[in-house]
């Protein structure tokens, strides 16, 4: 029998490991301590009652949602008057956040203000849209209808596009080579001279182009380069590059904000 000094300290251990894990696993929680998250299953058994918003950008929306869940982006500056309408005006109404993950601050951003903005019941879906793809299908659109399990991209089939600044550099400069500046105009401020003779299109113009025989005809036997400010809105890009036949693409990782950081110089204003 394990004496009770022995047996504190193994559920002291215990707790201890389960705390740094929780912590690893959703590192900004410990930033916004006074927001309340929910979990898969309880948002799952809140949908119908509770008012669910996706925060992210339109285009992101666009891509995958959750099936019911109303859009505000949280970097509108009318975003309290736009969720107050999706709420009907009842801030004593149940209201849940959310967007890309664990590691996206946007859902805690947005349930901070609408704190602030006087909504009582506020509470994070932190794990985001794709965990909750993952674990609740068929309550998932994508581009508008219920996404099936084989069109999840698995984030490894998403690493396999990725290229770090050398590889990127040298590839884009090949001949074959189909070089895309997907930054909002506002975003271009620092351009290196090899991504000069990018074309310059933002990511909710590209995405419609990409279905056109025109951009098929135009992209034929070359490989898409592309990158974006850092890195994430390329993820949900994929969607749309797959979804649309397309097959050889590559992303800048961590998109350009990364590269001109890792060279200083490159780059003039």
């Amino acid at each position: 029998m394990r004496s009770p000094d022995l047996a504190t300290g193994l559920a002291v251990a215990a707790l201890a490991v389960a705390t740094t894990a929780w912590a690893q696993q959703y590192p900004l929680r410990a930033k916004y301590p006074k927001l309340q998250p929910i979990s898969t299953e309880q948002l799952a058994h809140a949908i119908g009652s509770a008012a669910v918003v996706d925060v992210r950008s339109e285009f992101e929306y666009g891509v995958m949602h959750i099936d019911g869940a109303s859009h505000v982006d949280v970097t509108e500056k009318d975003f309290i008057e736009k969720l107050t309408k999706a709420t009907a005006g009842k801030k004593a109404k149940e209201l849940i956040t959310y967007c890309n993950g664990t590691t996206c601050e946007k859902s805690y951003e947005a349930a901070q203000a609408a704190q602030k903005a006087g909504f009582s019941q506020v509470r994070v879906y932190d794990a985001g849209i794709l965990e909750w793809a993952r674990m609740a299908r068929g309550r998932t659109l994508l581009f508008g209808k219920p996404i099936q399990p084989e069109q999840i991209i698995p984030e490894s089939r998403f690493q396999a596009h990725l290229a770090d600044a050398a590889v990127f550099e040298k590839g884009a400069a090949e001949t074959s080579a189909m070089l895309l500046d997907i930054r909002d105009a506002q975003q271009r401020d620092r351009t290196p001279e090899f991504a000069r003779k990018a074309e310059s299109i933002s990511v909710d113009k590209l995405v419609p182009q990409l279905a056109t025989p025109a951009f098929h005809a135009r992209s034929r036997g070359k490989t898409l380069y592309i990158f974006d400010n850092v890195g994430k809105q390329v993820r949900w890009l994929q969607y749309a590059l797959e979804a649309d036949g397309y097959s050889s693409y590559v992303f800048l990782k961590d998109g350009m904000t990364a590269f001109v950081a890792g060279h200083p110089g490159c780059c003039t204003p």
